[in-house]
């Protein structure tokens, strides 16, 4: 299958037939144009049969997956730049640098599969791009398109309600967070992406409880991943009982030591997931996977079983 990328590249190599300059001749305008005389040397027939044999050089070249991002991150850079100083919209290439970083960043592995959205933490340098590399080696070879959005405020914009028996950065923000999800990011990733692919939704730890939270408000989803998910938080489970999830595709993961934590709250983990699990089994296809160690374990690894998992049930 041929990237985008790769498109783009083979689509900008043109063959010139002939040479026809739109030129003004204030003596004799002829409608702006005026015929000129070229003669081809050895030397220029050769350049043109050169072209002509590597026009489709480019379909053979196979980029480094975080090459290939990096350049349509910044061809899309280039285009949005242009298209404001053509509409004659205020914006400058710093401003419009920085609208186009505030998307979610999206990696494209083919046009088919399923539309995978993850949220996650503000990330730090390059940790975003190794984490897809990690992910992409773990999947191997197949078609599916994960789209990558960030939040600023974690504990707010992923928690879905609030409570006493938590502090009150978790102020429950996460029915914006989906509305942003619905409204803004999802169209525009149809748009770009299809229309007709499933879409799934993916976290780790509080954001895999988001995941798992959303299916109980749309139908949008086909499925979700939650990861190391957040279950323990207060009353996620009668919720989850009380709020009808069915004909939904889950994967579920945790680590082993998960529970040997002395906060109260976080020590029912293994009990909450495993309680969870066995009620969506009854109307869903449900994975549940075990790892490793703690929380924080290999949480690319963890992250890169879900999307693999994802793929390879999508219908």
């Amino acid at each position: 299958m041929i990237s985008s990328i790769e498109k783009r590249m083979k689509n900008s190599v043109k063959i010139v037939k002939f040479f026809e300059p739109v030129l003004y001749n204030k003596d004799n305008n002829y409608g702006g144009r005026k015929l000129i005389k070229v003669n081809l040397s050895n030397e220029i027939l050769r350049r043109i049969s050169a072209i002509d044999e590597n026009r489709f050089s480019f379909s053979t070249v196979e980029l480094p997956t975080l090459t290939q991002n990096r350049l349509r991150k910044n061809s899309k850079k280039r285009s949005s730049y242009a298209s404001n100083k053509i509409e004659g919209n205020p914006l400058t290439e710093q401003q419009a640098n920085e609208a186009i970083e505030s998307d979610p960043h999206t990696y494209d592995y083919g046009m088919d599969g399923p539309i995978i959205i993850w949220g996650m933490f503000p990330h730090r340098e390059n940790e975003l791009d190794n984490s897809i590399e990690a992910i992409r080696q773990f999947v191997g070879e197949t078609a599916y398109t994960l789209v990558v959005f960030q939040v600023e405020d974690w504990n707010k914009e992923f928690s879905p309600w609030t409570s006493e028996q938590l502090d009150a950065s978790f102020s429950g923000g996460a029915d914006t967070t989906l509305e942003w999800l619905l409204n803004t990011c999802i169209p525009k990733v149809k748009e770009t992406y299809g229309s007709n692919r499933e879409i799934y939704l993916m976290g780790y730890s509080l954001a895999g409880l988001f995941a798992l939270w959303a299916l109980t408000k749309t139908d949008v989803f086909a499925g979700a991943a939650s990861c190391s998910g957040s279950l323990w938080y207060p009353r996620f489970v009668d919720y989850i009982k009380d709020n009808c999830v069915k004909e939904k595709r889950i994967y579920l993961s945790l680590g082993g030591k998960e529970a040997k934590t002395a906060n109260p709250l976080m020590a029912r983990i293994a009990d909450c997931t495993g309680i969870l699990e066995q009620h969506l089994k009854k109307q869903n296809i449900v994975k549940m996977e075990m790892n490793p160690g703690g929380h924080f374990a290999d949480s690319g690894k963890r992250l890169a079983k879900a999307v693999k998992w994802i793929v390879s049930h999508t219908a």
